[in-house]
């Protein structure tokens, strides 16, 4: 949702098609994004440390090199008094959405645990 109410579309992104997957929540470990466009497939396997194109495979930096970035980059943003890259308002528009999701989800089917985590109460 933006400011005004209204629900994001695919469509309202420039005109153009966009389709995004990506889960933790399977029966075995994988961490991949699936991006697909109007113009080329994205294929992000986070356990691989790979980014697939139409045009072939390359290196990506690893999940934990990429944590500890942002880590590092809020104890700097802390200690020069400036915002760190991601902020906390600038992903709250996508953790509503998120939010909204998986609340429609445990309306629809009931909160269940996700395998791997602690349950909730």
């Amino acid at each position: 949702m933006n400011g005004r109410g209204s629900r994001w579309s695919a469509s309202s992104c420039y005109d153009a098609t966009l389709l995004v997957h990506g889960s933790y929540h399977a029966s075995y470990r994988f961490y991949d994004k699936l991006i697909v466009t109007d113009r080329d497939t994205y294929f992000f396997d986070i356990l691989a440390g790979t980014l697939r194109t139409a045009s072939g495979a390359v290196a990506i930096e690893p999940e934990q090199e990429n944590a500890a970035r942002v880590v590092f980059d809020f104890l700097g943003a802390v200690r020069a008094g400036r915002p760190p890259r991601a902020s906390g308002p600038a992903v709250l528009p996508m953790m509503r959405v998120l939010q909204a999701v998986q609340d429609r989800w445990n309306e629809r089917y009931g909160a269940r645990a996700i395998p791997g985590r602690a349950a909730f109460g």
